[in-house]
């Protein structure tokens, strides 16, 4: 187990461009955002238009360009995150007022989120059929049975609800189980950088 390193140091090495550094500072600077942010979407309209990754990703993203600028890189752990905090309700308000503006008002949508929309129906062309038909039989034969049941609930247009229920997990749970079962494979298959 690694002793914890300060803020101030972790940002240093941030801006230096060290990787440990910067997957350290996202795991956990860009947990806390996302708990708060998914609290403000629960129940608002706007979690179809954006999630709490996009938020995070703002939020971090200029949180890092403003230590480029200087700015809170004495700060201890406590003062960083009530300022990522505070950034990430403004980023919030922000993409509340742009979604809810007369031209674009989201209250006018129909309420339902993307990620349970049926799938388009687009025809790929044949030689992506193949290579398509090849990727998946791939990814399907490194599952574990578990996860070849949810990903065929999935590719049937079943809706994540059903897929929960079929699995006795709840929403999130079995699309990150099988978000992350995929993101697995695909770093087995070399598709991930």
């Amino acid at each position: 187990m690694t002793a914890e390193i300060s803020p101030q140091i972790l940002f240093q090495r941030v801006l230096a461009g060290d990787a440990d550094a910067q997957a350290e500072f996202f795991a956990e600077y860009g947990t806390y955002v996302r708990v708060i942010t998914r609290r403000w979407l629960r129940g608002s309209r706007l979690r179809r238009q954006m999630d709490s990754q996009d938020l995070c990703q703002t939020v971090l993203l200029d949180f890092v360009q403003a230590l480029r600028q200087g700015r809170y890189l004495n700060l201890d752990k406590t003062e960083a995150m009530r300022v990522l905090a505070a950034m990430a309700r403004n980023e919030f308000l922000t993409s509340y007022e742009h979604h809810t503006a007369a031209r674009r008002d989201s209250r006018r949508l129909i309420d339902e989120p993307v990620d349970e929309m049926p799938l388009s129906d687009q025809a790929p062309l044949p030689e992506q059929g193949i290579e398509r038909t090849e990727l998946v039989d791939a990814i399907r034969s490194r599952m574990t049975v578990d996860e070849r049941r949810l990903f065929a609930m999935r590719a049937t247009g079943e809706s994540w609800q059903a897929v929960a229920r079929a699995s006795d997990d709840s929403v999130d749970g079995a699309r990150m189980r099988l978000t992350r079962a995929i993101r697995r494979i695909a770093e087995q298959l070399g598709l991930m950088e």
